[in-house]
């Protein structure tokens, strides 16, 4: 940064949103119901839509090919950040308010999904 001080550590960050999040929210998860916060867990988003995908599509398609799908369906909440960093790289307040916004949409999608496979189970 200190030889492009017109690129914004923010959109930096907003680039890395994903796995920062995941990370960050995982580390809240486990403390909120008393788990140690660096222990393993199958509670990550993408565990989440893989399960959702097992009970919906496990008569039609292979594990690996489930396995699959989850990817392709996640992509977009990991590559949107990504590319939308590039719009404003040199706009600081854009990128906190997206940044804002995605964590938002995470934290609903997160408990949305979460919901879904509880009413499946």
């Amino acid at each position: 940064l200190s030889r492009n001080p017109e690129i914004s550590a923010w959109a930096i960050l907003v680039c890395f949103f994903w796995p920062v999040i995941e990370t960050l929210y995982s580390i809240y998860r486990r403390l909120f119901y008393g788990k140690k916060p660096f222990s393993a867990d199958i509670n990550h988003m993408h565990h989440l839509f893989l399960r959702l995908f097992e009970t919906k599509l496990t008569n039609s398609y292979s594990k690996p090919m489930i396995n699959s799908l989850t990817t392709f369906a996640m992509m977009p909440l990991f590559s949107v950040p990504c590319v939308s960093s590039f719009f404003f790289f040199k706009d600081s307040k854009l990128a906190i308010g997206f940044l804002f916004f995605m964590t938002f949409l995470y934290i609903v999608l997160y408990q949305v999904i979460l919901r879904r496979h509880h009413k499946i189970n």
